[in-house]
């Protein structure tokens, strides 16, 4: 037995095919990953230079920081005067988790 089910045209519509479902999700993770640079880049400079420069000192002072994290609290330090683009200051949050991690224990409130 079958049963028929007439939806209404305005409603079928607004069905997604396959690839519509997909792009959706890609926009989607795309608009979050440019969110998060954004917050990312907000907090490192409201942080500020004096903040990174101390944050690098004790980082390389434990020798824990490899170049590129080490060149990434550089650009971090240079605030205002220079501004970390989204993804330096993606990686920069991401270098100062490593650095709690470590035991470094000023800025906890930046990577919530």
């Amino acid at each position: 037995m079958e049963l028929e089910v007439s939806w209404p045209a305005d409603w079928l519509d607004t069905l997604l095919t396959g690839d519509e479902q997909k792009e959706t999700k890609r926009s989607a993770v795309k608009d979050q990953r440019m969110l998060n640079g954004i917050e990312a880049q907000t907090a490192v400079v409201k942080a500020g230079m004096e903040f990174w420069k101390n944050a690098k000192v004790w980082g390389d002072a434990k020798q824990i920081l490899t170049a590129t994290e080490s060149g990434i609290l550089d650009i971090a330090a240079s605030v205002p005067a220079k501004i970390p683009s989204e993804k330096q200051s993606v990686r920069a949050i991401e270098t100062l988790r490593k650095l709690h991690l470590e035991g470094f224990q000023h800025g906890l409130d930046l990577v919530q």
